[in-house]
């Protein structure tokens, strides 16, 4: 059953035309001359490589290497911004805040931006170009890119907001309140952090290093020192990201611990309660495992 439920979910992703506006993810804006110096000693991309209307995930860790935001960072006329989901978004400002006013850097909320997903949506006939990854195409509706789990988003200002409903009514694009983006990132194994699970993962137990979160080449970061050394030194991680599928009348949450008996064996990082599928962090050769007593199906 687990099986059919995983190939259910899958079809439906690769089959779906339609749109949802983002309301479970904000905006944080990062300005100042020393914004980009800030950002480079905090966050683990390398920041030098963001210019105007490029975008690119990252992550930012405490000092013990944990995981406590990943985001996409995008740049446009010499502001910075990051897409983070809503329940981390003041945790992140609070954190970098602490820092950012010794380099005269503002860190806030900025609400001019709508964020759309697409999927399954011809851009090319509807917006007439495609964007390249890692770059924002700027058209009339807003800025255009590439989703790293597939599919695209739209960037849009909150004046902007009717054109875009309009041209999706136009269309036939159904605006779902399905955020299956979200299971995008569960299928594709794209971890995320959110305010349950701060400070619990290590890049390398989530797949964050195979997904380009960190640069190891850019030089010091928060953190960096605990997650270079994972990188150089240790041959085996305890744990890996998996995808496992539940019974979808129940429901479980990002952060949760996952246990095999009555022992942790890890947390889970994505939920999609709708569809009963998650991505979850486990100790490897881990068989039969549940979060608070709801069996979890190992698929891959």
């Amino acid at each position: 059953m687990s099986n059919n439920q995983y190939e259910h979910i899958q079809s439906y992703i690769n089959t779906i035309v339609a749109a949802h506006q983002q309301d479970s993810y904000r905006i944080i804006c990062i300005e100042g001359a020393n914004s980009e110096k800030f950002l480079q000693g905090q966050l683990s991309l390398d920041v030098s490589t963001v210019k105007d209307f490029n975008i690119q995930p990252g992550s930012y860790c405490e000092i013990k290497g944990r995981i406590e935001s990943i985001f996409m960072l995008f740049k446009i006329t010499d502001t910075f911004y990051m897409l983070i989901p809503k329940n981390n978004m003041q945790l992140t400002i609070n954190e970098l805040s602490k820092y950012s006013m010794l380099s005269r850097v503002s860190v806030k909320e900025y609400s001019d931006f709508i964020n759309f997903q697409l999927t399954g949506i011809d851009i090319e006939n509807i917006f007439k170009s495609t964007p390249t990854p890692g770059k924002l195409l700027e058209t009339k509706y807003g800025y255009l890119y590439s989703s790293l789990s597939g599919g695209y988003g739209l960037l849009s200002k909150t004046n902007q907001q009717q054109s875009v409903l309009s041209l999706f009514e136009a269309n036939n694009i159904e605006l779902t309140k399905f955020d299956f983006s979200k299971t995008k990132k569960i299928l594709s194994k794209f971890p995320e952090v959110y305010e349950k699970s701060r400070g619990l993962f290590l890049p390398h137990y989530i797949g964050a290093i195979n997904k380009n979160l960190v640069n190891f080449s850019k030089g010091c970061f928060r953190g960096q020192e605990i997650i270079a050394r994972m990188q150089y030194k240790t041959k085996i991680y305890k744990y890996e990201p998996i995808i496992c599928t539940f019974d979808h009348n129940s429901t479980i949450c990002e952060g949760d611990p996952v246990k095999s008996k009555d022992k942790t064996v890890g947390n889970i990082i994505i939920v999609d309660n709708e569809k009963g599928i998650a991505l979850a962090m486990v100790a490897k050769n881990s068989l039969e495992v549940h979060t608070n007593d709801i069996h979890l199906e190992i698929i891959s």
